[in-house]
């Protein structure tokens, strides 16, 4: 049906996701059945006359002009010239290998990559053809450890 079998229940999770919108908290798809559950709960709706299933979410969803959003990283670009970089690079160590007689077990490679501790959901539940989708986080998404990776010539 157009409305859905609950249609009481599809408005109030519809309200819900409104008020989480207007807090700018992140809305999963489990978050919206979790809460139709407990709408239904409420308003003494036998479990088996109603599941919250993912096909209700996505129906009730297209009726209420809602989509899932991903947020998109912006992609980081090489430079131009990294063949040539790259190139002096090894031509470098190859010299002062040469030059001062190094091992293989000698020469390494280190680097530090960060690990996040918190990494917030990227996708949400937001109106169709909105654009920007604003979403409040705990604060801790740059909250970050760095790891110190490093492998020598010789593999070890």
């Amino acid at each position: 049906p157009k409305n859905g079998r609950f249609a009481l229940v599809d408005q109030r999770v519809a309200e819900y996701v409104r008020y989480m919108q207007a807090k700018g908290d992140p809305i999963t798809r489990e978050a919206m059945q979790l809460k139709a559950l407990e709408i239904a709960q409420e308003m003494n709706i036998p479990e088996k006359g109603f599941k919250a299933s993912l096909g209700w979410c996505r129906r009730m969803m297209r009726r209420y002009d809602l989509s899932l959003r991903h947020k998109v990283p912006v992609p980081q670009q090489l430079p131009e010239d990294l063949t040539e970089k790259l190139v002096t690079y090894q031509r470098s160590v190859l010299a002062l290998r040469r030059a001062h007689d190094y091992q293989v077990a000698q020469m390494g490679n280190a680097d530090e990559t960060p690990i996040c501790l918190e990494v917030p959901s990227r996708v949400t539940v937001d109106n169709q053809g909105e654009k920007p989708v604003l979403v409040k986080t705990p604060g801790r998404e740059k909250l970050k450890i760095t790891a110190m990776l490093g492998v020598l010539a010789d593999g070890r």
